[in-house]
């Protein structure tokens, strides 16, 4: 009476077979976890009824295991009878039954919700959460497995985004988070399915390119420039400094491939950090000067500024500092859609 109090009331889904796998009962639990009535079940073969296909091998073969004696404890997946599928935790064993037949005792643990968060986990483990790029830990443990003799010639791009900070302090952190995103999809957008692009910094992105010569290297270099290039339409359009090293030969240093690569963005930073920031400042004052009831206000506020710093007898530069601030004042109002700017009437 115990043993079927238990076997009714288990919380988990429990089958009873014989030897072969062909069901003998099974309790509510395990009806409602697959959807299958017990006048479906009995008779037929546990795996024939929910593991079908390419688990259908592996299933047989656990159920043979059981019924010779061994126990079971497997994470695998199995089917219901709506055709969908789920990770069920199986733990089995069989004893003597009536005559020399064995009886096998099967549970049933849906282990859906447990993968999907384990999932979940790994995917944050390895990848960044504002790009969902991969991320310095995943890229080291991918330069431990393809740094080998097998994947030569390894190339390294070491992508740096210009005046990051300058963005931020004008337009604030929001757009500067987008500006990150848009340039981690332009980078995944040059390389190829098999190269590995992670981002290890606040503005830094390392290329992990295996099989890639130094000339195809630079080609998915070429490739970035050109998809910066085709952002120009945005509101500050992404500069991406970029330095490439490659290792051909198993004697080298990885990390020093790593560290030539980097002096080489560093260089290409110095030689493109001044045409980046001029980019920046003529899109702002673009943006500013588009709007002409905006440029009458700051006119109006400057030449205030001007007569007011007169007034207290400031010096010359400071009088210029004032002229400067009143023409860049409303800076932070530039990412603000125009119906806001413009609305009339108090704002919601």
């Amino acid at each position: 009476s115990y043993f079927e109090a238990l076997f009714l009331n288990h919380p988990l889904a429990v089958v009873i077979a014989n030897e072969d796998g062909v069901i003998r009962r099974i309790n509510e639990r395990f009806a409602s976890l697959f959807g299958f009535s017990s006048g479906e079940c009995l008779g037929v073969k546990i795996d024939e009824l929910i593991a079908p296909g390419e688990v259908f091998k592996e299933a047989v073969g656990f159920t043979e295991k059981v019924a010779g004696g061994d126990r079971l404890d497997a994470e695998c997946s199995r089917r219901k009878k709506d055709g969908t599928w789920i990770d069920v935790q199986i733990a089995a064993i069989s004893f003597p039954g009536a005559g020399e037949e064995r009886v096998v005792y099967a549970i049933y643990q849906d282990i859906t919700e447990r993968k999907r968060l384990e999932e979940h986990a790994r995917y944050l483990g390895h990848h960044d959460s504002l790009t969902g790029l991969y991320n310095q830990a995943f890229l080291e443990e991918e330069i431990q497995r393809l740094d080998t003799p097998r994947q030569l010639p390894i190339s390294v791009i070491m992508a740096d985004l210009d005046n990051l900070k300058l963005i931020n302090d004008s337009f604030g952190h929001i757009e500067g988070d987008r500006m990150i995103i848009e340039s981690g999809n332009i980078l995944i957008s040059s390389c190829r399915r098999e190269d590995i692009v992670a981002r290890c910094g606040g503005d830094e992105f390392i290329l992990l390119l295996p099989q890639t010569t130094l000339l195809e290297a630079r080609s998915i270099c070429d490739r970035i420039r050109q998809g910066c290039e085709r952002e120009r339409g945005s509101l500050i359009p992404p500069s991406i400094a970029l330095g490439v090293a490659v290792k051909d030969d198993v004697t080298q240093d990885f990390m020093h491939i790593r560290k030539k690569a980097d002096d080489n963005m560093y260089l290409d930073k110095l030689l493109r950090s001044d045409r980046s920031r001029e980019a920046i400042f003529k899109r702002i004052l673009d943006t500013l000067e588009s709007d002409r009831r905006r440029m009458t206000h700051i006119d109006r506020l400057t030449k205030l500024a001007v007569i007011f710093g007169g007034s207290l007898a400031l010096r010359q530069n400071e009088i210029e500092d004032l002229s400067l601030l009143g023409r860049f004042h409303d800076i932070g109002l530039m990412p603000a859609p125009a119906e806001i700017i413009c609305k009339e009437g108090p704002l919601d």
